[in-house]
């Protein structure tokens, strides 16, 4: 029961939180958080199903009491790159839309020399 309440109770409110808060964070906007939840939430689900349960049934299953912790807090972070990585790419789509193209890398700009007079 504690992995089925940690998939399908706990997991998707954190990640509507987090990504409620990731882009509210970013834009104070409530109607872009929510809009946020609506796009990334399931794609996010999705692969916090294709991951976590794996590693809560060694944890739960196999893992003594004193190193259940540990173990979590060393799954945490390759989760945690990926979810940061899948909302800085969220965040990069939505500049690229607003400015109808990909941002253009910075390059080196000619200095107008001053007419001395």
């Amino acid at each position: 029961y504690k992995l089925l309440m940690d998939q399908f109770i706990y997991s998707p409110l954190l990640l509507c939180s987090f990504w409620f808060h990731a882009t509210f964070i970013s834009t104070f906007d409530i109607n872009k958080s929510i809009s946020a939840i609506s796009q990334n939430v399931m794609g996010s689900l999705i692969s916090n199903w294709c991951y976590w349960p794996f590693v809560q049934i060694i944890n739960i299953g196999y893992m003594p009491d004193q190193y259940k912790v540990l173990v979590i807090n060393f799954a945490s972070i390759p989760w945690n790159m990926y979810v940061s990585y899948s909302v800085s790419q969220s965040n990069k789509t939505k500049n690229e839309t607003k400015s109808g193209s990909k941002a253009k890398p910075a390059g080196k700009k000619k200095k107008k020399k001053k007419k001395k007079e």
